[in-house]
């Protein structure tokens, strides 16, 4: 049965379609929210409604069947006739009816029709893509938190910044201290008296020369090893970055979208019988998505897409990335 595909599309240029001698189908839009419970924001839906009591024939829904399959008003008439009177003997049984990407047709105790609309709402191209996202609401208190955890961050850089500057003056002082014994050391010659003083003390400055220089390269080796370990540090945390990011963020072919999650499953045992491993995402919305292969780039997906395009399930299939 191709009825509710007729629906759906119909649907996309028209508020409501009339199903003779079962109902009318009815869309309407609901705004965007915030559920400050779960913390999470919702996008804007377009949902439908069903109204058993409008039961006239408008010609639309037999017209599009005419022009689908090319055939006459009249036959296309008794083609919806005959899937109508389907969907009442089910319902009659006390069966539901599923229409894909729409809702759910069931009776009540008394016989009446009652309908339960899909959860992730009708196909709406200027809608699509919108998903939910999560942003907790934030009190006083943790807002309080949060501004005193700034400042003691602020506080701290503050105190690096002082000991910095400390520890490069005092070695400026040093280097000072050295330079004005050097150059008074060279300004006395060795044939005044006192030659042998002098003597003694450029062995004790030349002594305190190694001694800085050795402590100089103790430093630099230092350096050397810290900035070798930074290094190493860094290249692991990228090399565990990137295969985190490869285990949560992959290409995938994308067989079909936005439908209820008992419908995927469905097509995933499907595929499973043809030898395939589908899987099935549940988007935050509560409908469902089945998709094939996880792939590093957007040209391998392709590249397998086409190789696969023989199977008729994957000829309206399509390329996207998931990222979790």
């Amino acid at each position: 049965m191709e009825l509710d595909r007729h629906i759906e599309i119909l649907l996309l240029s028209n508020d409501c379609v009339i199903v003779p001698g079962l109902g009318a189908f009815v869309a309407h839009h609901i705004a965007a929210g915030y559920d400050e419970q779960e913390g999470l924001f919702f996008p804007p839906l377009r949902t439908v409604g069903f109204n058993p009591q409008i039961t006239m024939n408008d010609s639309t829904l037999a017209q599009s069947y005419a022009d689908a399959y090319d055939i006459s008003y009249p036959e296309a008439l008794k083609i919806l006739e005959k899937e109508v009177g389907e969907i009442k003997k089910s319902l009659q049984e006390g069966k539901s009816y599923i229409l894909n990407d729409i809702g759910k047709l069931s009776t009540n105790e008394d016989g009446n029709v009652l309908f339960e609309p899909c959860e992730a709402g009708l196909l709406t191209p200027s809608l699509y893509g919108l998903g939910s996202f999560e942003m907790p609401y934030l009190n006083d208190t943790d807002m309080v938190r949060t501004s005193q955890k700034v400042e003691k961050n602020d506080e701290d850089l503050t105190d690096k910044v002082d000991k910095k500057i400390s520890i490069r003056m005092s070695t400026v002082k040093d280097l000072v201290k050295i330079a004005a014994i050097l150059i008074c050391s060279f300004l006395i010659t060795p044939n005044i008296p006192g030659g042998h003083d002098l003597k003694d003390n450029l062995t004790q400055s030349s002594m305190t020369g190694s001694i800085l220089t050795t402590a100089d390269k103790s430093e630099h080796h230092r350096v050397d090893i810290k900035k070798t370990a930074t290094i190493k540090t860094n290249k692991e945390k990228v090399a565990v970055e990137k295969k985190a990011d490869k285990d949560i963020n992959f290409w995938t072919i994308v067989l079909c979208s936005h439908v209820a999650p008992a419908n995927a499953e469905v097509f995933k045992a499907e595929l499973e019988k043809e030898g395939l491993k589908g899987e099935v995402i549940i988007n935050h919305s509560g409908s469902a998505k089945v998709i094939f292969g996880h792939y590093d780039s957007e040209e391998d997906a392709f590249r397998n897409l086409n190789i696969m395009k023989d199977n008729e399930r994957f000829r309206m299939g399509w390329v996207t990335k998931i990222e979790r």
